[in-house]
């Protein structure tokens, strides 16, 4: 029960916190926020991704969580520039690093539905984002 507790509190303050954080953000800093939150609130449900990018390890598996050598067999994966992107985004620690990431509206619009797959996969009962719609118009 305790470790619940925690980990809801941990979440809380990771939430507060980054919201916080969002209404004294830049331009840049908000257009891109929704990549940081979407990869960062993983972790507290238990299937964040593990960012070992690497010259020979550069394909997202989306399955699996990792990055790794090769094409995988099934369609849920992620490579080139946006997995290179999604590994630099995995080492954002605090939303104001975001600035240093200028990508158009397609590009984020991108990543945020592979992001949303990735919840897919690893959450039942996932289903449709009601705020998919909104988060393609502010993108």
């Amino acid at each position: 029960m305790l470790k619940a507790a925690g980990t809801q509190y941990r979440s809380f303050f990771f939430c507060e916190e980054s919201f916080l954080a969002l209404d004294k953000a830049d331009k840049t800093i908000t257009a891109n926020f929704a990549l940081f939150f979407t990869l960062h609130l993983t972790h507290f449900f238990g299937f964040r991704m593990i960012d070992n990018f690497n010259s020979e390890d550069s394909v997202l598996d989306l399955q699996e969580g990792i990055f790794i050598d090769h094409q995988p067999t099934h369609p849920n994966f992620i490579e080139g520039k946006n997995a290179e992107l999604t590994a630099q985004l995995l080492k954002v620690m605090q939303p104001d690093e975001l600035e240093q990431f200028n990508l158009n509206g397609e590009i984020r619009r991108s990543l945020l539905l592979r992001y949303l797959e990735y919840y897919a996969l690893h959450l039942q009962d996932f289903g449709q984002m009601k705020t998919l719609l909104v988060l393609h118009e502010v993108l």
